[in-house]
């Protein structure tokens, strides 16, 4: 899957949706490539190569 970004196109979550279903992949895909888990991608990405550690979380 290649994506990139348009201005003045927007894809809806349902139109993924479908459009992974009719291509017979896997539609729980589309909530990882939610802009919202990129940080999180990232930061395990960062993490497996060992250049970012987490560290304890406090309030």
């Amino acid at each position: 899957m290649i994506s990139w970004t348009c201005s003045g196109v927007s894809v809806t979550y349902a139109a993924l949706v479908a459009a992974l279903t009719d291509a017979e992949l896997d539609e729980g895909v589309a909530r990882e490539l939610a802009p919202k888990h990129a940080f999180t991608r990232a930061c395990k990405k960062l993490c497996d190569r060992r250049i970012i550690r987490q560290v304890a979380e406090e309030e």
